[in-house]
């Protein structure tokens, strides 16, 4: 490890300090280079390295779908953490994050990615602020990170946190503002993130809940030991109605009140006991929970309100988490609303379904090679069928699943569900475990697709993308509309002519006012001859001939209105997956920077 200092030589209160660290040596390797925990650390003294405000730009590049780096000032010794910091890990790209270095550090740990994995660290820079620079910074921060000051400005958000500390927090508005932003900081890796939100109990504020819901909890025990049953039951809320299937006799275990215990001795299977206890239900809903499992402390909270709200839904579902070895909560699993083509490819809502017995009783019972099979094909029996209604979700922890390792194929009740609702589509095994590749089928008569480029100049961008889609494309009808918005570049004009005189699918129109990027393409599409209209970026190529099929296939069902594409940076990192509402306060791109094979934050 090479460390170099850079010191600008300047009055420090006008321009940055650089302090610069180079590891030279740091190679790919599996991190278990610490013999206290397996965890690599990296430590490097801070004698030239002043309290106060720093920018750390870090680029690190690893093996893992997201990664957080880690750094911790400590004293002389390491023995006493002072501050940490979480730099999330972008994949090959630099990071930067303000951090507050306290009085006192001796040193700076530096753990590059915060699990098991091969990495790279390119870049590592911390770059010394002016304080009124770096507050001004961390307000903007607070304003993109923080819930509680989304969409506000900086001047705003500081005059609630002067108000704050003032009425009694007994720190100043910076220290208010440094620890909510280390605390929200804290919480951007999807993974490590969410536990350490829960080791700080972070628990939402939640109306008292009713002293009854109407769901009797059904537990489907087998082999299971009985600590794990118990474990399960004593999760429900005080007064829970709940039915234990068993096939076998009753075991010596004190049930709670309420609970009854159901001996079922033909059944052989985990749906078989869920099915017999299903028809001892006289009303209301059921939800199903194995044993070691969990139903969540603000469950009722949260459910109580949507089923006041909603007293007739014929079903609804919530988000969950894992349960690990140890019984630390991992793997959250934050749920769309209602979502039929993702149910369609995989069942996303899960263990997490809570079903009126009346409307199970009119689908009949589950069905399906296991139970995992079985569950899936009732939430699509459930999903198409008419008059049952969309799902209600709940969005929050509903309830702690069991960690799954191995998660088979779809199984023959899946496939026969999705046979009878998609009678023409495709189905093949999906990437993710569990999952199934929906292939549409395309009309009879193949619509027109017309591709609109707007571009000006740019010929080192505009002729890759031309040219990729032209050779590549096997859809067999479109045109390419080039809207040229006042190219002067002759190479560009060059091959506009050589363009059109070699392909006649390919015409060139000229869009000689100012740049518009909506203009543009209205103008395009007035000159459209396709049933179809595509939008496409310059600076983008088709890597997959069926790309425009497969986007078609999906344009062209009633349901949808508008289809877009996957889309990755150059070294094959996502650089959208979709979009999500309230990134940034508005909206932003799903899984960015993920690796291109990522399965996403949980599947």
């Amino acid at each position: 490890m090479c460390i170099t200092r850079n010191i600008m030589q300047a009055n420090p209160s006008i321009l940055p300090v650089v302090y610069d660290y180079k590891f030279l040596q740091w190679r790919p390797g599996v991190l278990r280079l610490d013999d206290r925990d397996g965890r690599a650390r990296y430590a490097f003294s801070t004698r030239a390295l002043l309290p106060g405000w720093y920018m750390i730009e870090m680029s690190v590049t690893h093996d893992r779908d997201v990664a957080t780096s880690v750094f911790t000032a400590t004293d002389r010794d390491g023995s006493r953490a002072l501050q940490r910091f979480y730099v999330p890990c972008k994949q090959g790209r630099i990071s930067k994050r303000l951090c507050y270095v306290p009085v006192g550090t001796k040193r700076l740990i530096c753990e590059p990615i915060d699990g098991e994995g091969h990495f790279s660290v390119d870049t590592l820079r911390m770059v010394w602020l002016h304080p009124g620079f770096a507050h001004d910074r961390l307000l903007k921060r607070l304003g993109a990170v923080a819930p509680e000051w989304q969409n506000q400005p900086p001047a705003q958000i500081r005059e609630a946190l002067k108000a704050r500390a003032r009425s009694g927090a007994g720190v100043s508005w910076t220290t208010l503002a440094r620890d909510t932003y280390e605390h929200w900081c804290s919480h951007l890796d999807p993974i490590t993130g969410y536990a350490r939100r829960n080791q700080l109990r972070e628990v939402p504020a939640a109306e008292p809940a009713p002293t009854e819901l109407p769901i009797t909890f059904i537990l489907p025990y087998r082999q299971s030991a009985l600590e794990t049953l118990s474990d399960a039951l004593q999760s429900l809320p005080s007064g829970s109605r709940a039915i234990v299937g068993s096939d076998q006799a009753q075991r010596d275990i004190a049930l709670p009140h309420g609970v009854q215990w159901l001996k079922v001795s033909y059944a052989h299977s985990d749906r078989a006991l869920i099915n017999a206890a299903v028809a001892r239900v006289a009303e209301g809903y059921v939800h199903i929970l194995f044993p070691g499992e969990r139903w969540a402390e603000a469950a009722d909270s949260l459910l109580a309100p949507l089923l006041k709200a909603n007293p007739d839904v014929p079903w609804l579902y919530g988000d969950d988490d894992d349960l690990a070895e140890a019984g630390e909560r991992v793997a959250p699993r934050f749920k769309p609303d209602w979502n039929p083509d993702l149910l369609n490819g995989y069942d996303y809502i899960g263990a997490a379904g809570i079903y009126h017995v009346n409307t199970l009783r009119k689908l009949g019972g589950w069905e399906g090679d296991s139970w995992r099979d079985a569950r899936h094909a009732m939430h699509l029996r459930l999903g198409h069928r008419r008059g049952a209604g969309e799902p209600l979700h709940c969005p929050g922890i509903i309830r702690h699943s069991r960690v799954c390792t191995s998660i088979p194929q779809a199984g023959s009740a899946v496939l026969t569900e999705l046979r009878k609702n998609l009678p023409t589509a495709g189905l093949f095994p999906g990437d993710v475990p569990g999952s199934v590749r929906v292939r549409h089928a395309l009309p009879a008569r193949l619509p027109k697709v017309s591709l609109l480029v707007p571009t000006r100049d740019g010929i080192e961008i505009l002729k890759p993308c031309v040219d990729a889609i032209l050779s590549l494309t096997n859809y067999p009808d479109f045109e390419l509309l080039v809207l040229d918005n006042q190219s002067s570049c002759k190479e560009t004009l060059a091959y506009f002519d050589e363009l059109t005189e070699r392909d006649d699918r390919v015409h060139v129109l000229q869009y000689d006012k100012p740049f518009n990027y909506s203009a543009i393409n209205n103008f395009g599409a007035r000159h459209a001859r396709g049933d179809v209209i595509a939008l496409i970026n310059n600076d983008i190529e088709p890597i997959d001939g069926s790309w425009l099929r497969e986007m078609v296939s999906h344009a062209m069902r009633p349901e949808i209105g508008c289809v877009g594409a996957k889309l990755y940076y150059p070294d094959d990192s996502i650089q959208h997956a979709g979009v999500v509402l309230g990134i940034g306060g508005v909206a932003g791109h799903s899984q960015k920077y993920y690796r291109r094979d990522a399965d996403g934050y949980h599947y």
